[in-house]
């Protein structure tokens, strides 16, 4: 290989790893989103609406400047609800916000979730919130994750 195709190979593969760098550089540490609470707000034969709060941990250096989500939420491994927020939200660097949303979920699933609910009868709920968010001057979506457990209401405590 002569000195002139030696550089056109390699130059290709030097500029993608300077664009790969910088990109690293530039993404946020990604947040931390947990479901703080939920209520029931709405029920009717075809669908439920419930206000969920959300707990946004960021865990960077640099403020957090979300423009919209959307998210997912399962209870003991199945679907249950969703939602999108279109809500700017400013998180500052190592800061937390708890922010009110709203989450839909239609009639199979919610029965889907009673059924179980009424022949397991579960001593806790697990969950799991996945879904995504936009920031304000970025192209790219932020994707998190978290899995808790919840118990229901009316659950006695051991001790009490």
């Amino acid at each position: 290989m002569n000195e002139s195709a030696r550089r056109r190979t390699l130059f290709p593969a030097l500029l993608a790893s300077l664009l790969l760098a910088a990109c690293a550089t530039l993404a946020p540490d990604p947040p931390r989103v947990s479901v703080s609470g939920i209520e029931p707000v709405r029920m009717d034969v075809f669908e439920q609406e419930y206000a969920l709060r959300l707990r946004i941990q960021n865990r960077s250096d640099r403020p957090l400047k979300i423009r919209g989500m959307a998210y997912d939420v399962y209870l003991n491994g199945k679907h249950f609800a969703s939602g999108v927020d279109d809500t700017a939200i400013d998180v500052p660097p190592y800061g937390t916000r708890v922010v009110p949303v709203h989450v839909v979920t239609g009639v199979l699933d919610w029965l889907r979730q009673l059924n179980a609910f009424g022949h397991d009868h579960p001593r806790q709920l697990s969950y799991r919130l996945e879904g995504h968010m936009r920031l304000a001057g970025a192209a790219v979506r932020l994707r998190f994750e978290h899995e808790g457990r919840i118990e229901p209401p009316g659950t006695p405590r051991p001790g009490r």
